[in-house]
């Protein structure tokens, strides 16, 4: 946050109060949710287990991966691999 209110000169306030009136979701949001489709791709390909997943989408906790994942997608990624 602190790089791009830099960058666009915007304080973070402003930041965030703009990308919500352009997309509907706040900064946090849009990131957990594109960290989620890029997980479930993750998933699809079958070529890492959850742990890697959840390294490589930026996050340091498997079991708060796992909540967020089962509020999205209403499984959990354990059983949405398995069923693959």
């Amino acid at each position: 946050m602190d790089e791009i209110s830099k960058k666009f000169g915007l304080s973070k306030q402003k930041l965030q109060q703009g990308f919500q009136l352009k997309h509907q979701h706040t900064i946090n949001e849009y990131i957990k949710s594109k960290r989620l489709e890029l997980a479930l791709k993750l998933l699809d390909e079958g070529e890492k287990n959850i742990s890697e997943i959840v390294y490589e989408i930026g996050l340091s906790s498997r079991s708060y991966f796992s909540k967020i994942f089962k509020e999205k997608y209403k499984i959990a990624p354990s059983t949405y691999l398995s069923s693959k």
